[in-house]
């Protein structure tokens, strides 16, 4: 019989998150190793992108099982072509005289 292991994902300062407890996106400020294991003593910072309450707070303390990683945005239809440089002819190159 297996055993169920938890994967988590540990998050590390400067990592897009969203909390899904409310549902905003932000930006992780700081982790607390030596509690991570602890969720309940809500070892991760997260600055969110607006604030979660009236009075305009968006400082934000949680657990991991609370965040979500965010995947990167791929931009590959925004992106434009390169440009290839095309060289430079001189005229009548040939005809100089060295």
């Amino acid at each position: 019989m297996m055993k169920k292991v938890a994967n988590f994902w540990i998050p590390t300062n400067g990592k897009r998150v969203k909390v899904k407890s409310l549902g905003i996106k932000g930006t992780v400020e700081y982790v607390n190793m030596n509690d991570i294991a602890h969720s309940h003593f809500s070892p991760v910072q997260v600055f969110l992108d607006k604030p979660y309450d009236d009075s305009g707070h968006r400082l934000y303390r949680t657990g991991i099982e609370d965040l979500v990683k965010l995947k990167k945005k791929t931009t590959s239809s925004k992106e434009k072509p390169k440009r290839i440089k095309k060289k430079k002819e001189i005229e009548n190159f040939d005809e100089m005289a060295w």
